[in-house]
């Protein structure tokens, strides 16, 4: 589906990972999971994790983080992201979390080049809704890839 998103105030845990480094995204949200449920003003129940920027000599500033309504009250620890109003194509995956490459590389490859629509620069959103559990992978989720018509 294609849907348009207002701004999200993120709060979270964020580091940038070199390409051979993506493995560790894990252990990032493991740390991350410690927090959940101690955040103020959450909006929802969901999880987010956002490839915030890339670069071939950085790598991926990847956050792990939930929606929340305003800024007040982030634990100290924790730091704050504000992702821009975006048009997004938003894919739904029921199965593991294991599937998040795969699933990812078939929205590049296959999904967008006969969409009609051409990716914006602006983050990869991973959506992590209440029935997706961290523990054993399941439950879903879905792609949100930021777009806009050709």
């Amino acid at each position: 589906r294609i849907e348009a998103r207002k701004q999200m105030l993120l709060v979270g845990l964020i580091h940038t990972f070199a390409m051979k480094d993506i493995g560790g995204i894990p252990s990032l949200w493991e740390r991350f999971n410690a927090w959940h449920g101690q955040i103020p003003n959450t909006v929802g129940q969901a999880a987010y994790g956002a490839s915030l920027s890339y670069s071939e000599d950085k790598g991926c500033e990847y956050i792990c983080a939930v929606e929340v309504a305003d800024y007040s009250d982030v634990p100290k620890g924790l730091v704050t992201r504000t992702v821009a109003a975006t048009t997004y194509a938003m894919f739904r995956q029921p199965g593991h979390i294991t599937l998040i490459r795969p699933t990812i590389g078939t929205i590049w490859m296959k999904w967008l080049p006969q969409s009609g629509y051409v990716a914006e620069e602006a983050p990869l959103i991973e959506y992590y809704g209440p029935e997706f559990d961290p523990v054993t992978g399941n439950g879903g989720f879905e792609i949100w890839l930021p777009v806009r018509k050709k």
